[in-house]
């Protein structure tokens, strides 16, 4: 009925459980534990303190704790079959603490309302909480999955997450990263709710939504890539939605959104900030919509390819593609930038066969090459256009 200390390696070297539970204190796990594909299982009604590593030869290990769980600066816990059949759970009442969990199959960890924190000494691919390359991961908090200046690091295939009441989620993935359409996306409320996911070398792709209404609620997806054989893209084939903050893409390399990849926002003056090197592209369906907030879409190296704009009535458009050019689908002349005034810089416009169709008071455009192509569905005047875009930051802010 009291604390449960290990000193000694507890050790099966066939497929047995092995099992702990302290149903009035908790567990204090002083020397390693291992199985041979056997399940290793934790309760406790308290604490769970890990000292020292976990090993199940591929069986399923859960740790459960009704206060929180501690994995010590170092210390492992890994459920790895060579098969993707792996799999890690970690529950606890308030805070879960990781240092490294290795699983080729699955992960899931809890902290029903508390924090979900990075105990791992380092930074980066070399020193990564959760690891496995194939790993699908479930995170849930109460007050935060990561934070700005420790975010949670992973080497994995898909994410699912859910925050509930404060702080926000921080992911840093070391190659790509998808995010999981197997149940909700990512969501995330509460007194702030942003969301941060960045790739050091590799591609974030939305298979699921990602929902926030946190009453701060910026989401950032930024994709970076070590070397130029790296595809570091962004695909949207799901959509974003914010109640209350902005929404920027920075990519290494190019900008995708399908006909289900929209992004919408509701709190009036929020803005949508696309960037990337290569082409931005939306297909026919996609929608960035704003609330009168500035929407802009910029490349550095690439063109634009539009689906539908919508800042609402007053809200500014910047297209930024001075390289490349900026041009309108065949959408049976649908109207693809609504908003107060658009502001464009391009080599070429649309075309005489398809030309961008608006909905604007101002325009403002420079091409560098021959096609100005615009058919606008009302009055417009030529003037001046600044767009104003609300970069989030790799704090969140």
């Amino acid at each position: 009925t009291g604390t449960i200390t290990t000193s000694a390696t507890i050790s099966d070297s066939g497929v047995g459980n092995i099992a702990l539970t302290s149903s009035s204190a908790g567990i204090v796990q002083g020397s390693p534990v291992t199985s041979a594909g056997g399940s290793i299982t934790y309760n406790a009604s308290t604490t769970i303190a890990q000292n020292a590593a976990i090993n199940s030869g591929g069986g399923a290990i859960s740790l459960t704790a009704g206060s929180s769980i501690t994995m010590a600066d170092g210390t492992t816990t890994t459920s790895v079959t060579g098969g993707a059949g792996g799999s890690i759970s970690l529950s606890a009442g308030t805070n879960v603490a990781l240092s490294i969990l290795d699983s080729d199959g699955a992960a899931s960890v809890t902290a029903t309302s508390g924090t979900i924190s990075d105990n791992l000494t380092g930074e980066g691919a070399a020193n990564t909480n959760i690891r496995g390359g194939t790993t699908d991961v479930t995170l849930t908090a109460g007050a935060g999955i990561g934070t700005s200046a420790e975010e949670i690091d992973t080497l994995i295939a898909e994410l699912t997450a859910t925050l509930n009441t404060s702080g926000g989620i921080f992911i840093e993935e070391a190659n790509g990263l998808i995010v999981s359409n197997d149940a909700t996306g990512i969501t995330s409320g509460g007194s702030d709710g942003s969301v941060v996911l960045h790739t050091l070398d590799g591609s974030i792709t939305l298979t699921g939504p990602i929902n926030v209404t946190g009453n701060v609620g910026n989401v950032l997806l930024k994709t970076s890539e070590l070397g130029e054989a790296t595809t570091a893209n962004i695909t949207l084939n799901n959509l974003i939605t914010s109640t209350k903050g902005n929404v920027s893409l920075d990519a290494a390399d190019g900008i995708t959104a399908s006909a289900t990849g929209d992004i919408t926002l509701s709190a009036a003056g929020k803005t949508v900030d696309a960037l990337a090197v290569n082409d931005i592209g939306m297909a026919d369906g996609s929608v960035f919509m704003t609330n009168n907030g500035a929407v802009r879409l910029e490349t550095t190296a690439g063109g634009i390819t539009l689906g539908q704009i919508n800042a609402g009535t007053t809200g500014n458009v910047a297209l930024l593609a001075t390289v490349g050019t900026v041009v309108d689908l065949a959408d049976a002349a649908a109207v693809d930038v609504f908003g107060g005034g658009l502001l464009v810089r391009t080599t070429n416009l649309g075309s005489a066969a398809n030309p961008v169709e608006t909905s604007l008071t101002t325009l403002a455009v420079s091409v560098t090459s021959t096609d100005l192509f615009v058919t606008e569905s009302d009055d417009v005047a030529t003037g001046t256009v600044t767009v104003t875009a609300n970069r989030v930051a790799i704090n969140g802010s």
